[in-house]
């Protein structure tokens, strides 16, 4: 359910050249992460210390996934970080320049 600020803005793009007024499109990167994977990616990407999680379920914290297959069929969209493995290292990178 992430997606990649250059992907979000090609999305917005590809939306207001190619759909009709008020149709709604789900944005994401299409690839599922869990809060624990990304942080602990991010800690590694920032060399900070690992993050630390409380083992209790959250309350409705369900496995919710977005599907943004109307917005790549419809668009012709497809983002350029695919997961947060691509999309997470390359936010990280351009944030530090």
């Amino acid at each position: 359910n992430l997606i990649h600020v250059a992907d979000g803005a090609t999305a917005v793009l590809a939306a207001t050249e190619r759909s009709a007024a008020g149709t709604t499109y789900n944005i994401a990167d299409g690839g599922p992460v869990s809060r624990r994977e990304f942080y602990t990616l991010l800690a590694r990407l920032l060399s900070a210390p690992e993050a630390q999680f409380d083992q209790r379920a959250e309350p409705g914290a369900a496995n919710r996934r977005i599907d943004a297959s109307k917005a790549r069929a419809e668009l012709n969209w497809t983002p350029q970080y695919a997961h947060a493995n691509t999309g997470l290292p390359a936010a990280v990178a351009d944030s530090t320049q």
